[in-house]
């Protein structure tokens, strides 16, 4: 009875194996909107897409298996972490497909040895300054990442389309870091190309700086590595 039903069915599969048209992986993908940081450190261009792996969706760049740069998509819970204050995110583990929820900052914690070694690090970065630091003063600490930077404006752009969809800016001007640019990105016109891509077609106007001023829980502040966008509406 075996031997009946597997025959006929071993053929058909060969069959549709041979003869069956193929799905384009390109029709498997829905694009990101970012770039690939791996090819960018490297110079070329790749953009990430979303693909579908046996544990669910992740991201990808579009080049594989040339790059096999990837990484999980984000997906937030709503819920604040209650050690850290940060986003709870919804994970998953690799070989399961069950998902868990942990903090945002898992894996950066500060805790133990790397509390004491970025101790030491800050001690070693301010002895040169100390003389010209008060007490409380607010020192920044700039991390260039593309991906987190790039992550930041997007939600910035969707909170302003979010909150004024029926005023439509009529101008954008827009003052970047030298920091950023297609150094950081590995494309031209990123930030500029992101507005566009939210509020739709309109003249852009601005330049790069070497410090960008941009408010900071009420305050006024200059800034570094980042980019700071005013839109104007017609009167």
């Amino acid at each position: 009875m075996l031997r009946e039903f597997y025959g006929p069915f071993d053929e058909m599969c060969s069959e549709a194996q041979e003869k069956s048209e193929r799905v384009s992986r390109s029709l498997l993908e829905r694009p990101t909107g970012e770039m690939c940081p791996t090819c960018a450190e490297e110079g070329n261009e790749s953009p990430l897409v979303i693909r579908i792996g046996r544990n669910g969706e992740f991201i990808g760049c579009s080049t594989f298996p040339a790059c096999k740069h990837t990484s999980n998509i984000r997906v937030e819970t709503g819920v604040k972490c209650p050690e850290t204050g940060g986003e709870l995110l919804e994970r998953k583990k690799q070989g399961r497909n069950r998902p868990f929820y942990g903090c945002e900052s898992f894996g950066f914690l500060l805790r133990g040895p790397r509390l004491e070694l970025l101790r030491r690090i800050l001690c070693d970065l301010l002895e040169p300054h100390v003389e010209r630091l008060r007490r409380h003063q607010v020192i920044q600490f700039h991390l260039r990442d593309a991906g987190a930077s790039a992550r930041d404006l997007r939600m910035l752009l969707q909170q302003r389309l979010d909150s004024a969809a029926d005023e439509a800016p009529a101008v954008a001007l827009l003052f970047s870091c030298l920091g950023r640019g297609e150094g950081l990105y590995g494309v031209a016109g990123h930030d500029s190309g992101m507005i566009v891509e939210h509020l739709g077609e309109l003249p852009i106007g601005g330049f790069f700086c070497g410090g960008e001023i941009g408010p900071v829980q009420g305050r006024t502040r200059v800034h570094g590595f980042t980019s700071s966008i005013a839109l104007l509406r017609a009167p």
